[in-house]
């Protein structure tokens, strides 16, 4: 009986092979987590622009729900007009064209004011604040909605000048100077504000705070009364 020892070279790998692998699999990996990380970025952008889209859809059934709310009662009315510095001051700086008249704005249900220059002051809000100066322009939207909670007044008359307006003794308590009203006929449509009230009459003189009343033969409540003749 004899016994023999394999002397042969085993297989394996040097250590030279082994950072060769090393290094090819870092770089592999590298590759991989590489395309991952884009992967991963556009993932979160699509999420992202689908976030984006369903806000979108959201405020545009905000806006038709308005619309249509704006537009109960309101479908035929071809002029609202108001004082040109009201609307200047208070809803837009880009007014519509006037078929109003001299001093007038005829004002659209909903009216986009583009481009707002910064620094504009934002009156009727207090503290007083002004369009933020980055970016540079801002855009703002000016939508009426009627109010659904006041129940419509039917006037008994309407005086030629426009300053006053009359109804039932029974209606008075709903009023209060300092509000606004939107006033409403087959002719057009107009907004003034409550400045006082007398025996079965509402006073909207000039020289409110908001320089919302315009009076007189030219006036907005003149117009849309037809000179106090509706």
């Amino acid at each position: 009986m004899s016994s023999s020892i394999d002397t042969r070279p085993q297989a394996g790998f040097s250590l030279v092979e082994m950072m060769v692998s090393m290094a090819i699999m870092l770089i592999v990996t590298a590759s991989v987590l590489t395309l991952t990380k884009d992967a991963f970025k556009v993932s979160f952008t699509a999420y992202e622009l689908t976030d984006a889209q369903e806000s979108v859809r959201t405020a545009h059934e905000y806006i038709s729900r308005d619309l249509l709310t704006a537009g109960d009662g309101m479908k035929n009315i071809n002029n609202i007009c108001l004082a040109a510095n009201f609307v200047s001051n208070y809803l837009t700086k880009n007014p519509a064209n006037n078929p109003c008249g001299a001093g007038l704005v005829n004002l659209p249900l909903v009216h986009s004011d583009n481009n707002v220059p910064a620094g504009t002051t934002v009156l009727g809000i207090a503290p007083t604040v002004s369009v933020r100066s980055t970016p540079t322009a801002t855009d703002r939207l000016t939508l009426l909605q009627l109010d659904s909670t006041f129940t419509p007044v039917t006037p008994t008359a309407v005086t030629p000048s426009g300053a006053n307006i009359s109804v039932a003794a029974s209606d008075l308590s709903k009023f209060a100077p300092g509000e606004i009203y939107f006033i409403l006929s087959s002719t057009g449509a107009t907004f003034g504000t409550v400045t006082g009230k007398g025996a079965g009459t509402l006073n909207f003189a000039q020289g409110d705070t908001l320089g919302l009343n315009f009076t007189g033969n030219g006036g907005p409540i003149n117009l849309v009364s037809a000179g106090g003749a509706l």
